[in-house]
């Protein structure tokens, strides 16, 4: 075997030891028990990894830069409608919102609607700073399209 040959396959050999070693610390405390006491078995195999088949209307996922952008813009934003309009347009489909609550570390669960994290997106960057402005006496802009929720409320002393 030649020097390249051998230093690539060291590499790869590297490689997959390292996944290994990734894989067996992410083991639960009870799966190392059962390992170790001979229960279950540590098996390493050769497969081909599973490709999703893209369909002829097959939207791409929002990348890390473009979910970024969309949780800026919606922070600026003044109102919850305008809020509901960019992610109706920029997030369509179900789990593009799922990522953008993920990023936003709002609860996702899997019986949820879309319109329900649709909602609590738009609480989580719009809705919260206009109670805590409208708590705090301060002006809001008010979108009658917004909802009763919007209308800022002074507490009386």
């Amino acid at each position: 075997m030649s020097n390249q040959n051998a230093e690539s396959a060291r590499q790869a050999l590297v490689a997959m030891l390292r996944q290994c070693a990734e894989y067996l610390s992410n083991l639960s405390a009870g799966d190392v028990d059962a390992l170790m006491n001979g229960e279950i078995e540590l098996r390493l195999s050769v497969a081909t990894k599973k490709t999703k088949l893209k369909t002829k209307h097959a939207v791409p996922a929002l990348e890390a830069r473009e979910i970024n952008d969309i949780v800026t813009r919606l922070r600026s934003m003044e109102n919850r409608a305008e809020g509901e309009r960019l992610l109706r347009d920029v997030a369509a489909k179900r789990s593009a919102l799922e990522r953008i609550a993920r990023y936003l570390d709002v609860a996702v669960r899997r019986e949820d609607r879309q319109q329900d994290l649709l909602h609590r997106i738009i609480e989580s960057t719009i809705g919260f700073r206009l109670g805590a402005a409208a708590i705090q006496g301060r002006p809001v802009q008010r979108d009658p399209n917004d909802g009763e929720n919007s209308s800022p409320t002074q507490i009386k002393k």
